[in-house]
């Protein structure tokens, strides 16, 4: 799924889709996973990357200071759904193209 409502009405919809919402912790598989019906493929792992600790090690624009950082401090909403996209990057010089700070 690529929405986490897609996955919570696919399972939860009779029950609680509300509660899944609420409590899923986003994550992401440290490898990749095996194809779809592949039972020889062994590249799956158990691991996961909390997604939230990865995006606050990002470099984000400051909008009232009118720089890029990384110390972990951005405003919550770039963390929310559909905006790191936007607002985090991996390196400063990234962040200083997209917003024209540095």
């Amino acid at each position: 799924f690529k929405r986490l409502e897609g996955c919570c009405t696919q399972w939860f919809t009779e029950w609680d889709l509300d509660g899944c919402v609420a409590n899923v912790i986003q994550g992401k598989y440290d490898t990749e996973p095996c194809p779809e019906n592949r039972p020889e493929c062994n590249h799956a792992s158990s691991a996961t990357t909390n997604i939230t600790a990865e995006l606050m090690g990002m470099w984000y624009p400051d909008l009232q200071e009118y720089r890029c950082k990384s110390d972990k401090k951005m405003p919550s909403f770039m963390l929310a759904e559909g905006y790191p996209i936007w607002y985090l990057f991996n390196t400063r010089d990234q962040c200083c193209a997209a917003f024209g700070f540095c």
